[in-house]
Parts: C-alpha cells; structure tokens; sequence
C-alpha cells in the first residue's frame, strides 16, 4: 500500500488499465506502472487462494464442533434451536432477576434498612 500511494503522488493513475482503454499514447512509466499493479494484483489473487486451500486442508477454517454439526440432521438441529432458545429466555429472566435484586437492595440502602432485611 506505501508503494502505491507514494507513487500516486509523482504518477496519476486512471481508473481502468491503459490497455482497456485502447489509449497507447502513454508514457513507458505510466504501461509499467499499470502493468506491476496488474500483476501484483493478480499474484495477490492466487496467493489469497492458495492460502485459503491451505487453510481448509490445515483445518484452520472450521469450527471446534465442526464435526459434530456437520453430521446433525434436521430434526436434530430444530431441537438445537429450541434448547438454544428455551436457554435464552432463562438467561434473560436472570438477568431481570437480579437486576431487580440489585435495584431492590439499593432502595433499601437508600432508605436505611439493610439488604437482607424483608419488611
């Protein structure tokens, strides 16, 4: 990325390659230029690729549980939903709870009685 912004400031660089343009008019630095960034840019392309086939291979992008999930069936994974679902609503009643424990035991505190005190 240095390299191409320190060359954008000496050498403007158009939008689309000068090739597909049809312009040859242009000056040896400006064709080298379009050139080095096409095939910078296309031995970026075929690196990400490899890279990514690799990964695969390695094992790198999959999942902890990827065997497992992988071999779920439907009905497996609908009850996976509701189980992860049900635990939602019990986590979220939870929280309510004890953040209505928290509120209950600060206006407590605010009014004087201690926290364990039940009027």
């Amino acid at each position: 990325m240095q390299l191409e912004w320190s060359v954008r400031k000496t050498l403007p660089i158009p939008k689309v390659y000068y090739w597909e343009t049809g312009n040859e008019n242009i000056p040896r630095k400006t064709k080298l230029w379009h050139h080095s960034v096409n095939v910078l840019s296309n031995a970026l392309k075929v690196a990400e690729k490899a890279g990514g086939v690799i990964a695969d291979v390695a094992g790198f992008n999959s999942t902890q549980y990827d065997y497992v999930t992988a071999t779920m069936t439907d009905e497996q994974w609908e009850e996976a939903r509701k189980t992860m679902l049900q635990r939602n609503v019990q986590r979220e009643n939870s929280f309510i709870e004890r953040k209505n424990k928290k509120e209950e035991a600060e206006a407590m505190n605010d009014a004087g009685a201690a926290s364990d005190v039940i009027l």
